[in-house]
């Protein structure tokens, strides 16, 4: 148990923020690119 709480150290929500954002910034970078 200790090492599952462990691995989910991070907020499912903090995670998927991250995920946002940086899909986000990888879609902008080819707009500009292009």
């Amino acid at each position: 148990m200790a090492d599952k709480k462990d691995e989910n150290r991070r907020p499912p929500s903090v995670v998927n923020f991250l995920n946002e954002f940086q899909r986000l910034f990888k879609s902008r970078e080819l707009k500009q690119i292009a």
